[in-house]
């Protein structure tokens, strides 16, 4: 048999996202580390051209199969 208890179906959803809040949080380190690294894309992109193809060619020097997520 089916409960339509509207009460309980209520505090179903209202624990489901509870649930789905708590795992959307960003872990602490998360903003610190964004806001370093978008600093470093800004900071290179405001650089002369040959700057930023030394820092190209320091990062860029690893084969693309032997790059993780590629």
């Amino acid at each position: 048999m089916i409960d339509n208890d509207p009460a309980r179906m209520l505090a179903e959803v209202q624990a489901a996202n509870a649930q789905l809040a708590q795992r959307a949080r960003a872990p602490l380190w998360y903003h610190p580390a964004l806001g370093l690294l978008m600093g470093g894309v800004a900071a290179v992109a405001g650089q002369p051209t040959p700057v930023i193809l030394a820092y190209e060619a320091l990062h860029a020097h690893r084969p693309l199969a032997a790059r993780p997520g590629l």
